[in-house]
């Protein structure tokens, strides 16, 4: 059987990454913004001291990273760009990073790993892949060496909506809310917090866009019950509360907030298809599908329902299939009842012979995946490989299922979006509440027309939903936009800050902004 391979995707070819060379870092190429371009009007809101709070959205990572030129194409310095045609301040402070391959974290030698690029993989002269891989080496951030007095952006790639207001975020290192991101250039680590330094800049206008990860980690990681939880909604609605009611302490300030946009759409959740798994050898099903295939696993099944052990819904839509064409891939659902003891009693009851049993414990959780659930990108990395090396019949998502946290089932998929319907019932009740003093920019909305709207022209350049050169809206890691993503971004919180104040903040041509770059070649013939 031909191995499987994913035609887009060349994170598997590259081992552990370290044998694709990288002749060089790729840069965001931002055009400065046009000095001709006309000036706009305040409204009722002041610009004057124009802070930023966020996550990685607002920082501007690309690729997984944070670096140099990408924090010069960040979504708050994109928006700050025009709200400084509109009486705001052309001085706007970030915590630089100085890195331009940036860290996205250690090799398996505990090498630093930089942002995610794509490059193209020539194996043969008939076989090429292009995909996501990191730049290596990276660089780990040191200490902020700038003024922390006057930082004008305070996003912190990785955070969630509770670590802006503890103290913990800041240090000691090791505590579960430590963000080392924010220890660099926070005013007093330990003891300060994102939103006392936020406060301690005194700003007249802000924009907040917090939140996004008290789902992502969730999601990213496959729904996986040892992974990163979603944070409870009483949860949110109070830090939330607490985050407004401080930010807008001063009866003067006003803002911007973004809501969470639907993080299942966006090209790092669509890009395995659930039937991944290619079958053109008669010979390969019929041993799979043989009694000392799954087909003696459905056997099994059956004999647990037929036992009252299982459910005959459950047994039925647990059996294991293939045939020539494409077929879907065998997960793990942990969703589902451990089969585990089931089979200790049927080897007790003499169903199952005991030298059988060791051999069944892969498939405890297991089933195929149906239409409409969704791989994460990492899975990428393992769909197709070996685990016995030269025997096909080891193949991850083929005789061996693929890991919960590498997939989304539809139970996983409802509680993220209901998660993100509750979040955004949350902030939309503040805005409403806020007397006019808060716009909400509904990046939920437009990012999903985004990602289901294919591709679309805007200020004539065409846009599509994934991180395809020259158009792509994503960055290569599939999640965060690229540098023209984000200032399509900018221009969504720039016209609700007109809207509800009134105010004439000219848009950003998202045309002066690159869109990804072409992929690096890496040769491997010769």
């Amino acid at each position: 059987m031909t191995r499987i391979k994913n035609t887009f995707l060349a994170f598997f070819l590259c081992g552990s990454f370290l044998a694709c060379e990288q002749e060089t870092i790729d840069q965001v190429k931002v055009i400065p913004p046009d000095p001709s371009t006309p000036s706009g009007e305040s409204g009722s809101a002041d610009f004057t001291k124009f802070v930023t709070i966020g996550n990685s959205l607002m920082a501007g990572v690309q690729g997984n990273a944070l670096f140099t030129s990408a924090q010069q194409a960040s979504l708050a310095k994109i928006i700050n760009n025009q709200l400084a045609l509109s009486g705001g301040s052309d001085t706007f402070n970030q915590p630089d990073i100085d890195s331009e391959a940036g860290f996205t974290g250690l090799s398996a030698e505990g090498e630093p790993l930089g942002k995610l690029i794509l490059q193209t993989v020539i194996i043969d002269d008939t076989t090429e892949v292009t995909g996501p891989a990191p730049v290596v080496p990276g660089q780990v951030p040191g200490l902020y060496s700038g003024d922390r007095s006057t930082l004008n952006n305070f996003a912190v790639p990785g955070i969630q909506l509770g670590q802006f207001l503890t103290p913990l975020t800041g240090g000691p290192e090791g505590n579960p809310a430590y963000n080392p991101l924010y220890a660099r250039f926070a005013t007093e680590p330990g003891v300060s917090t994102i939103m006392s330094d936020v406060l301690a800049s005194d700003p007249t206008f802000f924009a907040f866009w917090l939140g996004n990860n008290d789902v992502l980690g969730y999601a990213a990681g496959g729904g996986d019950d040892e992974g990163i939880p979603i944070t409870a909604q009483a949860d949110f609605a109070f830090a939330y509360g607490l985050a407004m009611d401080s930010l807008l302490s001063n009866p003067d300030t006003k803002g911007v907030v973004g809501n969470i946009p639907n993080v299942l759409v966006t090209p790092y959740f669509n890009l395995i298809p659930y039937n991944a798994i290619p079958m053109t050898s008669d010979s390969i099903v019929a041993i799979l599908n043989g009694t000392m295939g799954f087909g003696g696993f459905n056997q099994i099944l059956d004999s647990l329902a037929a036992n009252g052990l299982l459910t005959t819904a459950e047994a039925e839509s647990r059996k294991i299939n293939f045939e020539i064409g494409a077929n879907p891939i065998v997960i793990e659902d942990t969703d589902l009842t451990d089969l585990s003891p089931l089979w200790d009693l049927l080897v007790l009851a003499g169903g199952i012979p005991p030298e059988q049993r060791p051999a069944l414990n892969p498939y405890r959780f297991a089933r195929q995946a149906v239409e409409g659930e969704q791989g994460t990108l990492p899975a990428a990395a393992i769909l197709g490989n070996e685990q016995v090396p030269g025997n096909p019949l080891s193949t991850i998502g083929l005789a061996v299922p693929l890991e919960d946290r590498f997939w989304l089932t539809q139970t996983e998929q409802v509680e993220i979006l209901t998660a993100i319907a509750g979040y955004n019932s949350t902030i939309q009740a503040t805005v409403d509440g806020s007397g006019g003093r808060l716009a909400l920019a509904d990046a939920n909305t437009r990012l999903t027309e985004v990602a289901l709207g294919g591709a679309t022209l805007i200020d004539g350049v065409i846009v599509t939903p994934d991180f395809a050169p020259p158009s792509g809206f994503y960055s290569a890691d599939g999640i965060h936009p690229n540098a023209r993503g984000y200032a399509e971004t900018a221009n969504l919180f720039i016209d609700a800050i007109n809207s509800t104040f009134g105010a004439t903040v000219p848009r950003v041509s998202i045309a002066t902004y690159p869109s990804i770059s072409l992929p690096l070649i890496v040769d491997l013939r010769q």
